[in-house]
């Protein structure tokens, strides 16, 4: 089993479109069964993407509601083959839902999160 795990510090480089498309081209060439993502941003109050748009991406819902340029969605087009989820942790920047994601070759059954700081704590806390 090939694994990667990345703090894609998404949506916060001077070209985040390339960095996009450098993790995209990594993940072709080395073909990882399971990729772990933190860091993984959407705008806040920014729209929310389509449902036929998540499906055709490979998403499994965690309940959280996914923004149209959640970071780990625009990965998960650009390097398709995966099934993939996203979870909130919590407000980034007082701008971002930040989060994190798992892409998986094989079929995601079943997601559940759990916190293990207070849930308690305010959104925007680190």
């Amino acid at each position: 089993m090939k694994l990667l795990t990345l703090n894609a510090h998404s949506w916060q480089e001077t070209d985040n479109v390339s960095c996009l498309r450098h993790v995209s081209e990594a993940i072709r060439l080395e073909q990882p069964d399971v990729i772990a993502l933190q860091e993984i941003n959407q705008q806040q109050d920014g729209p929310k993407a389509a449902e036929d748009r998540l499906k055709a991406s490979g998403f499994v819902s965690a309940g959280d509601a996914i923004g149209e340029n959640n970071w780990a969605l625009c990965l998960a087009e650009a390097a398709p083959g995966y099934h993939w989820s996203w979870l909130f942790a919590h407000i980034g920047y007082r701008t971002w839902a930040e989060g994190v994601a798992v892409l998986s070759r094989l079929p995601i059954l079943e997601v559940r999160g759990a916190y293990l700081s207070s849930p308690d704590l305010p959104k925007d806390s680190w």
